[in-house]
C-alpha cells in the first residue's frame, strides 16, 4: 500500500472516530448536563393520575435524585394531573379473529421554581404503544395488554422526568445562585 492509500485509510479513521464520538455524547449536545441525577427538593402534587401511573411516577422520579419534601422545603414544585388514555383501533383480522390497537397515553404536567414563581414547564408528555387482541385466547390478550398498558405509563412517566430534568437544568443555567457569604 504506498503512502497516499494509508493516509487517506488514516484520515477515514479519524472522521469515523469523531463521527462516533459525537454521537455518543448527543446528551450533552443537547444541553443536559453530564450529572444525570437532579439533587433538588420538589414538592409533588398529583392529580387525577391513575393509581399505577403515580406509583410509576413516584419510583421513577425518585430514582432521579428528586427529594421529595414538603411545599416549605421545595424549590419547585411538580404538578401532575389528568392523565388520559386512548385505545384506538387499528386493524382487523381478515377472519376478524384479532384486532390490532393502539394505546395512547397522555399525561398533562406544570414545573414551577417557588422561588421566582416561573413556570418552567406546562406540557403534556405522550406515550403509545401497538397491541395485537387475539379473540381466540382472550384472557391471554388481557394480560397482555395490562402488560402493554404498564409498560407504555412508564414510557411516560420517563419522557416526563427527562423534561423536569432539562428544565431544571435550563432554569440553573439562566438563573445561577448568588454568591455565597460567609458569616463569622
Amino acid at each position: 500500500m504506498d503512502r497516499l492509500g494509508e493516509s487517506q485509510m488514516v484520515l477515514r479513521f479519524t472522521a469515523l472516530m469523531l463521527c462516533m464520538l459525537v454521537s455518543g455524547c448527543g446528551f450533552q449536545l443537547r444541553g443536559i448536563e453530564a450529572d444525570s441525577t437532579l439533587d433538588v427538593p420538589v414538592y409533588l402534587k398529583v392529580e387525577g393520575v391513575a393509581v399505577e401511573s403515580r406509583r410509576d411516577l413516584r419510583a421513577l422520579l425518585s430514582s432521579t435524585g428528586l427529594k421529595f419534601v414538603e411545599p416549605s422545603q421545595a424549590r419547585f414544585m411538580l404538578v401532575v394531573g389528568h392523565e388520559k388514555l386512548n385505545k384506538w383501533p387499528i386493524a382487523n383480522s381478515f377472519t376478524l379473529n384479532s384486532s390490532d390497537y393502539e394505546f395512547v397515553l397522555e399525561l398533562q404536567f406544570r414545573l414551577e421554581s417557588i422561588s421566582t414563581g416561573d413556570v418552567l414547564a406546562d406540557d403534556v408528555v405522550t406515550a403509545s404503544a401497538l397491541f395485537e387482541s387475539d379473540r381466540s385466547n382472550l384472557l391471554a390478550s388481557r394480560r397482555e395488554e395490562a402488560v402493554i398498558l404498564s409498560e407504555t405509563r412508564i414510557q411516560a412517566v420517563q419522557r416526563l422526568v427527562e423534561r423536569i430534568r432539562v428544565s431544571i437544568s435550563n432554569h440553573r443555567k439562566e438563573n445561577p445562585p448568588g454568591p455565597v457569604r460567609e458569616t463569622k
